[in-house]
C-alpha cells in the first residue's frame, strides 16, 4: 500500500481491497503457472485480511474491502477476525443477478459493488467465449429500454442502482459517462424489474480460470465456492 500511496501522491486510500481470493508469491502480478501462486493453506484469506483491519488502524485507508469472495469466505473472515469487510466487488450484470449475495449484504450492511455491468464486451480477446449470451442483444433489455426512450445501458445501470448495488461501468467516452450518470435518476418499476430479475441465466463472463493454473491449488469450484 506504501507503493501505491507514493505512485498517487497521497497520505491515504479511500478504499482497499483484496482482489480476488488467492495468494501469489512476492513480486508476481501476474502467474503464468501454478509454481507462481501459494495455497490459501499457507496464506489463508483471514491473515490477509488481519492485515488490511492493521492497515485502516494506521490511517493508510479510509475503508476496507474485498472482490470476488462468495459469502462463504466474507463469513470466514469475519469469523476470524470480527471485522466484516465494508466492499464486496463482484461480477453483476442482468444475467449474473446473485440474488443470495445481494440480501446478505443487504442484511450485513456491505456495500455490493458490480464490475461488468454492461458485460465487458471490450475484455480481452482470450477471455471472451464463442457463443456466450450478449446483454445488449437482449430482446427484453432492448424492449424496455426504447420504450422507455433511454440506452440500453442506461436501462441495465438503473436496474443494478434500483435494487441497491452501485455499479463501475468502464467508459473514456465524455457522453457515456454522462449517459452513465443520468441512469442514476431512472426509477424503474415493479413490472420492469419482474422482467429483468427473469433474464438471470447465472452466467459469468469473468471466470476466474487464469488463476486455476496447472500445479496450483487452484479451481473455478474452489474460487467461487460453487
Amino acid at each position: 500500500i506504501n507503493t501505491t500511496l507514493q505512485d498517487l501522491q497521497l497520505d491515504y486510500l479511500d478504499l482497499y481491497l483484496i482482489h480476488w481470493p488467492v495468494a501469489l508469491k512476492r513480486e508476481v502480478a501476474y502467474p503464468q503457472t501454478g509454481e507462481d501462486m501459494l495455497s490459501l493453506t499457507d496464506v489463508p484469506l483471514s491473515e490477509t485480511w488481519a492485515e488490511m483491519i492493521v492497515l485502516k488502524e494506521m490511517g493508510l485507508t479510509r475503508h476496507i474491502g474485498v472482490s470476488n469472495f462468495s459469502i462463504k469466505k466474507l463469513e470466514e473472515v469475519t469469523a476470524a477476525t470480527g471485522v466484516r469487510p465494508e466492499v464486496n466487488q463482484l461480477e453483476l450484470h442482468p444475467f449474473l443477478q446473485q440474488w443470495p449475495m445481494v440480501d446478505y449484504c443487504r442484511e450485513y450492511g456491505i456495500v455490493l459493488t458490480g464490475y461488468c455491468p454492461l458485460g465487458s464486451s471490450d475484455r480481452p480477446a482470450n477471455r471472451i467465449v464463442d457463443g456466450e449470451p450478449k446483454l445488449f442483444e437482449n430482446e427484453v433489455i432492448r424492449t424496455l429500454a426504447q420504450a422507455r426512450g433511454c440506452s440500453a445501458a442506461q436501462l441495465m445501470l438503473a436496474w443494478a442502482v434500483n435494487r441497491g448495488t452501485s455499479v463501475i461501468p468502464k467508459s473514456v467516452n465524455a457522453g457515456r459517462l454522462q449517459e452513465n450518470l443520468a441512469a442514476a435518476d431512472i426509477e424503474l418499476t415493479e413490472q420492469e424489474m419482474k422482467a429483468l430479475r427473469e433474464l438471470d441465466l447465472q452466467y459469468r463472463y469473468i471466470k476466474g480460470n487464469f488463476w486455476c493454473l496447472e500445479g496450483s491449488d487452484y479451481t473455478l469450484e474452489s474460487l467461487w465456492d460453487e
